[in-house]
């Protein structure tokens, strides 16, 4: 990937006036709970890291996942839940979403400059590309 710093930024720029639009259902509410409750532990040790949390944007996704927990573990039944509920956390999952992205463009773009090496494999593995594969040359 043969981006600069300008590329970064042009990204970020893009993504951040970019709308959105996750459609939660129960059963991503479901999947999303199994996965935040196994992540839980980390996602506390990485709040009470003072180095991570000098990160204001980092320390804000971090919370803004926790909001998710929260908001996911208050509801019993995913299923019955009414529209406008569902639309309280659809734009939680939203609004955390983008600031999950934005936190990734930066992280690629730290590791771009210090550490062209790993950058490398993020670059391949890129989440957002169903394509993506760590193999070069394919």
């Amino acid at each position: 990937m043969a981006w600069n710093l300008n590329n970064f930024s042009a990204a970020k720029k893009a993504l951040s006036g970019h709308k959105f639009a996750i459609a939660v259902t129960p059963e991503i509410l479901s999947r999303s709970h199994t996965f935040l409750m196994a992540k839980r532990g980390f996602l506390i040790d990485l709040i009470e890291n003072p180095v991570l949390v000098e990160h204001e944007k980092f320390s804000d996704l971090l919370l803004a996942l926790f909001h998710i927990m929260d908001e996911i573990n208050s509801r019993r039944n995913f299923a019955d839940l009414p529209q406008p509920d569902m639309a309280h956390i659809e734009g939680d999952f939203n609004r955390t979403y983008g600031m999950l992205i934005l936190q990734w463009v930066d992280y690629l773009a730290h590791l771009k400059t210090h550490y062209p090496y790993l950058f490398s494999l993020a670059a391949r593995q890129n989440p957002f590309n169903p394509d993506a594969t760590p193999v070069i040359g394919e």
